[in-house]
């Protein structure tokens, strides 16, 4: 069989679903399958980011190489020319295929979540991928929570769907004391921090609440802490610096902006805690990243996260500012609290590994290959 994956996001920083890509694929060369696969990338820079792969791996940069015009008229022409016998889209289909199609489904919070992206956004992503989910030939997503919510919402026969959990690199694991010292010193971090991870965003990421109650946490405890953003900045992000200033909160705030791979589970391992308190979220990746580097958790009881991280992180409620600054409050001061956690979340995160991923998923591509 030749099974065709057109990745959207990899090499552009797009963190979860850019992970996702590139992690599915190197664990799908890591199988040695049999089958070919043909990567369909819509630049330059997305081919890249996959580095070298087998030789039953092809990767081609569509035509014209450019994003906009590969996608609505070079790829549907790659697919037809390709031989493939369907198409893997990891997260927006392709416009017009010629074979049949899996597509990934991350999570549909623009679909119940309209007021926390912008209207361009929202109708761009309804266009390319909600009106079209009839269309796919299976659902892959990736938690229960999302499966659930596409089902009801989109009246999607449950036997088309699949559940396929995301995975934990290896590489997130604790680092030592001495690494983390020169990390921190090289970016300019002090040693006692609170860490968010993730694009900026304002809406679904619930950063103004994050800062109202590191706000509050600071005048609870009165503890020199600081709160570490990372990532790149997103839409809304003049609503975060606004916040910032509100709260008089400059000289406790650090953004490190996009990190290299050897740096995150360094800053994740030095961290006090990570907090998470997402208002909707597919699966909430850094989560169980921040736990496998030996980091408590504190994370949202909505959406996907209880269900996700299981017992090994503290939830709270994230609409209540008070909450969320309990929470933090609780893993800072708690060290029996903080040390459960902890250990929780290293048994936990076990059985999410990229292996797996890759596995059900080739399974999936053999069952939509032989029908």
């Amino acid at each position: 069989m030749k099974i065709g994956i057109f990745p959207m996001i990899a090499g552009q920083q797009g963190g979860g679903v850019e992970t996702y890509e590139l992690s599915l694929v190197q664990q799908l060369a890591a199988l040695e399958s049999p089958h070919q696969f043909h990567l369909f990338c819509l630049d330059q820079k997305t081919a890249d980011a996959f580095g070298s792969l087998p030789e039953n791996f092809r990767k081609q940069v569509v035509w014209p190489g450019r994003r906009i015009p590969a996608y609505f008229l070079g790829l549907p022409l790659a697919i037809r020319h390709s031989g493939v016998d369907l198409v893997h889209a990891t997260f927006v289909p392709p416009w017009a295929s010629p074979r049949p199609v899996v597509l990934t489904m991350h999570d549909i919070c623009m679909h119940t979540h309209p007021e926390l992206y912008p209207r361009r956004i929202r109708r761009r992503f309804g266009r390319l991928v909600f009106r079209r989910l009839g269309k796919m030939n299976r659902l892959v997503c990736i938690s229960e929570t999302t499966r659930s919510q596409t089902v009801q919402h989109f009246s999607i026969p449950r036997g088309r769907t699949s559940v396929v959990p995301l995975g934990v690199d290896e590489r997130f694991r604790p680092a030592s004391n001495d690494t983390i010292e020169v990390t921190l010193r090289r970016l300019g971090i002090p040693q006692d921090y609170i860490l968010y991870a993730g694009n900026l965003r304002v809406g679904g990421k619930n950063l103004v609440r994050i800062l109202e109650a590191f706000r509050l946490l600071l005048d609870r405890c009165q503890r020199p802490i600081t709160l570490v953003f990372t990532g790149r900045r997103s839409w809304g992000v003049s609503e975060l610096d606004a916040t910032i200033e509100r709260l008089e909160l400059g000289s406790s705030i650090r953004y490190t902006g996009w990190l290299s791979p050897e740096d995150v589970p360094v800053m994740y391992s030095g961290a006090r805690l990570l907090i998470f308190p997402s208002l909707c979220e597919g699966f909430g990746l850094p989560a169980l990243e921040a736990m496998a580097c030996g980091t408590p958790v504190v994370t949202s009881r909505l959406s996907c996260m209880p269900e996700i991280t299981g017992n090994a992180a503290y939830l709270v409620d994230p609409l209540s500012v008070p909450e969320i600054a309990t929470g933090m409050q609780r893993l800072l001061e708690d060290e029996d609290l903080h040390q459960s956690l902890r250990k929780k979340g290293l048994l936990h995160v076990r059985q999410y590994t990229w292996s797996r991923t890759a596995q059900e998923t080739m399974a999936i591509y053999d069952l939509c290959g032989g029908s």
